[in-house]
């Protein structure tokens, strides 16, 4: 990019996310977690086991029943982070999103808190039925894969992978979702809709990839901002409703990645310090 697309003087201070989280034990206590870390155990006083290597965590529990005791990892802008719970279930968290886990799952159910994003992987478990909990919207799952997104204020949307799970609305009817399908809850409307779908489009993230297909130009750029850690600012309200195809990685840098934007699309994108600005 030239000088006048970058207002930095040639050299972007925008760089891209990375594997890192807060883990905030039951006691109130925090531990910082980075993919730098080396593997180490961290042994609880009820006896279970908190494993920390890289980019994951990994809890092993005791055989013994406990009262639940809980823990919340929170992943901040700019970062990713992968938690394996105590029952095996893997839970794939997404920049700006925050799980609530028991430490160790007791009773008769699996039952966890989302805000944000995540895309889950649940041990099978015929007994104990797992739940996802995001605002007003419950998740009932039955060993399977999908995927959940609450960033956005106004809706709720869940895709399903494989396997099967039900929806229901807190005191509403509960609504079964089938693979490939996609579920959007309005919130203010207070209604659920489904649709079929193409998995890949919602779930990339968690391999590394931003995937669009006609997908608005203001929609890109919250992903983006996201991952990156940048501020959009628009000098143009018809940009935000341009319309966008492509894939890239994760990890390419921004600047690649707007000027591929740029390519296909009339726009025009300026990196002042760490906003982009957006224009025609």
């Amino acid at each position: 990019p030239t000088d006048e697309w970058n207002n930095n003087g040639g050299e972007c201070p925008i760089v891209a996310g990375s594997s890192k989280a807060t883990l905030v034990l039951a006691d109130g206590s925090c531990l910082a977690l980075t993919d730098s870390i080396m593997q180490d155990t961290l042994v609880l006083d009820d006896g279970n086991q908190i494993v920390r290597q890289g980019g994951k965590v990994l809890y092993r529990g005791t055989e013994k029943e406990q009262e639940l005791s809980y823990n919340s990892l929170k992943v901040p802008r700019g970062g990713s982070y992968v938690v394996t719970l105590g029952d095996g279930t893997v839970a794939y968290l997404n920049s700006v999103s925050e799980l609530r886990y028991p430490v160790q799952f007791a009773g008769n159910e699996r039952r966890v808190c989302l805000s944000g994003e995540a895309y889950f992987e649940v041990a099978r478990d015929s007994t104990r039925p797992f739940y996802v909990e995001v605002n007003d919207l419950e998740i009932r799952v039955y060993g399977t894969e999908f995927n959940v997104n609450a960033h956005a204020k106004e809706k709720i949307q869940t895709v399903l992978v494989n396997g099967q799970i039900g929806l229901r609305v807190k005191s509403g009817e509960e609504y079964m979702l089938l693979p490939s399908q996609l579920a959007e809850y309005d919130i203010a409307e207070n209604k659920v809709e489904i649709r079929q779908v193409n998995t890949r489009l919602y779930t990339a993230w968690q391999e590394g990839w931003f995937l669009f297909e006609d997908e608005r130009l203001e929609d890109v750029l919250e992903q983006l901002s996201l991952w990156y850690d940048v501020d959009v600012v628009y000098q143009s309200h018809q940009a935000r409703e341009l319309r966008i195809f492509g894939s890239m990685k994760h990890y390419d840098s921004i600047e690649v990645i707007l000027r591929a934007i740029e390519m296909s699309v009339k726009v025009r994108f300026k990196i002042d310090g760490k906003t982009i600005i957006v224009s025609e």
